[in-house]
């Protein structure tokens, strides 16, 4: 056996699957055509050598950094302008071993996972290779962030490249997010007071540092550009505390978030829990949202997974059904992207189960195995991504009714996170399977003291509406009832659940307007009054509220 070291491409056409479901022959030929026309050709003019034919794919090795690069970008710019057939490139250098039959080496596949994450018509480089790069090459790549990678063992850093004629100005760029948290202010300025100044700042950086799709920094500098800038100001005054947080826009300076967070400071570590939990709530919310607004400029073919996924939150975070259609689109296509890549795989599965919960439909059982299936799948993938494990408590929870697996992962992602604001609602509505309506209050009440801007507070104000009217707490259940039923006047369920708690308060008046408003409403699918499955024992509420569903 020899070896060598190689630049290690693996390119593949996207979407191929859907094209041969289209036309099996004109795919065949377009394929053909791609191959013998243009990388064949362009691979031998750079000294290329083509290891292997994958159908749709092709692992190609060249002796020489600049000739490998060279090539790749030729080929992509030459078919920029196919929008019938793009390609993507995955590429990183390291060494190839070879026999007489056939040739091995890790860095093959890591090339081939950094394919995946390219975006359409584009090309992602690991750091190891992108640093071998210089000049006007080095110069046409951006920071992409870094990436889990199915079956590599370690973070792996890649550098993205997009067709020149796409890219619309710096909105576009589509480099993963830098947040810089800064040294936080004190007063007054005592040793104390700077220690718990720096306990805060710390436990936001390690909550900031779990999510994926940023980068946490300390400290500007080094080359480093920033997007995000956190300040916080820590004012004590005996056991009184107030902190205040910001989030501003390097480039322009714009303050896009700010907010004081008082408490009690007599218990410092309960302190910095409760706040850091608020405030990472907070961030989490804010973040998402500008980040895709951030990407505006770009097409959904020109995004790579990360930014569908950043696309798609914020479709999530508008909380109407029309979005959440709009969001599974997205995620659709990322998962078309990259099969393996389990955070794509995981709102996939939540915006599937959030629309069949939303429109009442019962969702048909092979499709419950698929989601099943594949949420195992990404969780053995990432078993540490809290996010993953409420994807299949809503799954347990909303759809397969499942009290028990519900609850463990909720539990799960608590646990890797305590200040996981949907982690709560997920609690709840494995608490209210369970038939513990008491327990589910708690933790859906708790919850509403986290975050005053989250958009998806329908989704855990709903499920407390209901458990106050369980519960026999009418005038709470009233006074939440008629906000939601206020603010969605053509919501036919939240209606007809405000006629139910007037009923029981002994407004018969009030109870048939109500009625009657539900029965003049056609049901409309909507996030804020999405399904509450409920135990057996609260069968007949169930009946009678969910009858207006049904035509």
């Amino acid at each position: 056996m020899k070896s060598r070291l190689a630049v290690i491409m693996v390119a593949d056409v996207v979407g191929y699957s859907r094209m041969m479901a289209e036309d099996e022959e004109a795919s065949i030929v377009a394929v053909r055509d791609l191959n013998e026309t243009y990388v064949r050709p362009h691979s031998t003019n750079h000294g290329g050598e083509i290891l292997k034919r994958m159908g749709d794919g092709w692992i190609i090795a060249f002796g020489s950094v600049h000739a490998g690069i060279s090539c790749a970008l030729e080929l992509l710019q030459t078919l920029s302008g196919n929008e019938n057939l793009k390609i993507r490139i995955g590429a990183h250098i390291g060494e190839i071993v070879e026999d007489d039959e056939d040739f091995y080496g890790a860095w093959v596949n890591l090339a081939s996972r950094l394919q995946g994450q390219a975006p359409p018509g584009g090309m992602m480089v690991s750091q190891d290779l992108f640093r071998q790069l210089t000049g006007q090459l080095a110069a046409q790549f951006e920071d992409a962030g870094s990436f889990d990678l199915k079956n590599i063992p370690y973070p792996v850093q890649g550098n993205q490249w997009r067709p020149a004629q796409k890219k619309k100005g710096n909105a576009a760029k589509g480099e993963v997010p830098t947040v810089l948290v800064e040294e936080f202010d004190f007063a007054p300025a005592t040793d104390g007071i700077r220690s718990h100044a720096e306990e805060l700042r710390g436990q936001i950086l390690m909550n900031l540092s779990r999510r994926t799709g940023i980068k946490t920094i300390e400290r500007a500098g080094d080359g480093i550009k920033t997007v995000y800038r956190i300040r916080g100001r820590l004012r004590v005054s005996g056991a009184k505390a107030r902190m205040n947080v910001s989030m501003a826009l390097c480039e322009t300076g714009e303050t896009l978030f700010s907010r004081n967070y008082d408490g009690d400071i007599t218990d410092i570590f309960e302190f910095g829990d409760q706040i850091s939990a608020k405030i990472n709530a907070d961030l989490r919310i804010q973040i998402n949202a500008y980040e895709a607004n951030r990407l505006e400029a770009l097409a959904d073919d020109e995004l790579i997974v990360s930014e569908l996924r950043s696309r798609a939150a914020r479709n999530f975070y508008r909380a109407t059904y029309t979005s959440w259609l709009r969001g599974l689109e997205l995620m659709e296509r990322a998962v078309e992207l990259a099969p393996d890549d389990p955070m794509s795989f995981g709102m996939l599965a939540v915006g599937d189960v959030m629309l069949h919960a939303t429109s009442y439909e019962p969702m048909p059982q092979e499709r419950i195995k698929q989601l099943e299936d594949g949420l195992n799948l990404a969780i053995k993938q990432a078993p540490k991504v809290d996010f993953l494990y409420t994807a299949r408590s809503n799954l347990n929870g909303l759809i397969k009714g499942d009290g028990d697996a519900a609850l463990r992962d909720a539990e799960n992602a608590l646990a890797l996170n305590p200040t996981y604001l949907i982690g709560f609602g997920l609690l709840a509505t494995a608490l209210i399977l369970k038939n513990d309506l008491t327990r589910a209050i708690e933790r859906l009440e708790y919850s509403m003291t986290l975050s005053s801007d989250d958009p998806l507070e329908a989704e855990r104000t709903f499920p407390l509406a209901v458990c106050y009217y369980l519960t026999g707490q009418f005038d709470k259940a009233r006074a939440v009832t008629e906000a939601l039923a206020h603010a969605n006047k053509d919501n036919r369920v939240l209606q007809k659940l405000l006629g139910m708690v007037l009923r029981e308060l002994g407004d018969e008046t009030g109870a048939a307007k109500q009625e009657k408003m539900a029965e003049s409403l056609t049901f409309v699918p909507s996030i804020q009054s999405l399904r509450v499955l409920l135990p057996q024992e609260h069968a007949a509420f169930a009946d009678e509220l969910y009858s207006v569903t049904r035509a």
